[in-house]
């Protein structure tokens, strides 16, 4: 984030809000995803990967909070939920895994997204 942030002219990292100028709180909540998905995964799990399970309904949400001279500007939310396919048949090409992007590639997208977002309605 800090590399992303610091592309942007005028916005500084910091621990606290400030009083004056431009603050931006980030945070992320986990999703633990449906019911559904985690009672047939755990059912899954159960018969040692002979049944595939599919998922696309866990994650995170990360949020920002753009602060103007203490006062909360806007508020931007952005989903990463990956998708996963756990079954014993793929594993000859689990491999493959290896070239999907990871969640900091994920999290420093949402974060380009958000300051193009924030840009372009004013704030950034």
């Amino acid at each position: 984030m800090q590399q992303v942030f610091g592309e942007v002219s005028g916005v500084t990292i910091a621990t606290q809000a400030t009083d004056k100028g431009l603050y931006v709180k980030v945070f992320t909540t986990k999703k633990l995803g449906s019911l559904a998905a985690q009672a047939f995964c755990l059912f899954h799990f159960g018969f040692l990967f002979t049944l595939p399970c599919y998922t696309d309904t866990y994650g995170f949400v990360v949020h920002y909070d753009v602060y103007r001279d203490g006062s909360l500007q806007k508020s931007y939310q952005y989903e990463m939920t990956p998708k996963r396919l756990m079954w014993l048949g793929i594993v000859p090409i689990a491999w493959i895994n290896s070239l999907l992007p990871s969640y900091d590639d994920a999290f420093r997208a949402v974060t380009y997204r958000f300051v193009h977002d924030a840009q372009n309605d004013g704030f950034l």
